[in-house]
């Protein structure tokens, strides 16, 4: 059997933010669910809904700001003031975390709703930069992005 955090430690920490994947990784999960979008710059960003709007402080969908826009949103006090800082992580930014561990991750690709041209190659590429392919579920309801990653 694998346990897998979903959307990070989302219980103790804002939902797919650096502070629930940090502490998935402090309880010794076997992996980690996660869920990405595309910011208007390309840029492989992470949070389950196409809109910014339930998770931050911002409006909108991610596909309408640049990384940098985003940045600038407060991702954690809706769950509580002590995540204020928390801000919207990138793909990258969770790469870079759990390489040096064992941990997996299922990565879920949010094209049902929104269409991201080429967020299938992106992801791809990577998880082949940190290695980590052998490492990672892709999961989608989109029938052609599944087609893509195959």
């Amino acid at each position: 059997m694998k346990v897998f955090a979903h959307r990070g430690l989302s219980s103790i920490a804002p939902e797919n933010s650096m502070a629930a994947f940090e502490r998935a990784i402090a309880i010794n999960v076997d992996g980690i669910e996660t869920d990405v979008q595309l910011s208007r710059d390309g840029k492989i960003v992470i949070c389950h809904d196409e809109k910014v709007d339930r998770t931050t402080n911002g409006r909108g969908y991610i596909k309408d700001y640049t990384w940098e826009e985003l940045q600038a949103f407060d991702a954690g006090s809706w769950f509580s003031p002590e995540f204020a800082k928390a801000r919207i992580p990138g793909l990258e930014d969770l790469l870079n975390l759990v390489r040096k561990t064992d941990l997996c991750l299922n990565i879920e690709l949010k094209t049902d709703k929104v269409f991201y041209p080429q967020i299938e190659e992106k992801v791809l590429e990577l998880l082949e930069k940190y290695d980590f392919v052998d490492r990672v579920r892709i999961s989608s309801f989109n029938y052609e992005s599944l087609l893509k990653v195959k």
